[in-house]
């Protein structure tokens, strides 16, 4: 298993970040890894959803099923992912900053490779470029969030 941890400072409000934030559909506009993302059952409230996540891999389309695993209303939004390449979660954990406006975004990562990916994962340089990749799309997010 491969853990890691990603945070920045937003300067935008937990309420304004959250609802972005569990807006899934919202993640491609941010992470350059997802082309799309569809709510599977639009009646279902935000907090026990279900979503398909498109990526675009070589010119091919690759489908990720994303369950909704803890939600607390501006503060923490949590899922697991499968279907992709191997098994992984996030966890998006808010804390308003005293005195700034602004918050704190914890991004934590855990991703449990199968097969072959247990063995490239292995990689610390290999890890390290996940997590950068990882901070690289929070920061597209931050940029977006403080317009």
């Amino acid at each position: 298993m491969i853990k890691f941890c990603n945070s920045l400072t937003i300067l935008s409000d937990a309420k304004k970040v959250f609802s972005y934030l569990s807006k899934l559909e919202n993640f491609s506009k941010w992470n350059y890894a997802i082309k799309s993302v569809t709510k599977l059952e639009p009646e279902i409230s935000d907090k026990n959803s279900l979503y398909q996540l498109c990526r675009e891999v070589n010119g091919k389309e690759m489908f990720e099923n994303v369950s909704i695993t803890e939600y607390v209303q501006d503060q923490k939004i949590s899922m697991s992912v499968s279907g992709g390449w191997f098994p992984y979660s996030m966890c998006y954990e808010i804390s308003p900053l005293e005195n700034s406006g602004g918050v704190l975004l914890k991004n934590h990562a855990k991703i449990e490779p199968t097969g072959i990916f247990h063995i490239f994962l292995r990689s610390k340089f290999i890890q390290n470029n996940l997590k950068n990749a990882v901070n690289q799309n929070l920061q597209v997010l931050k940029q977006q969030l403080e317009e």
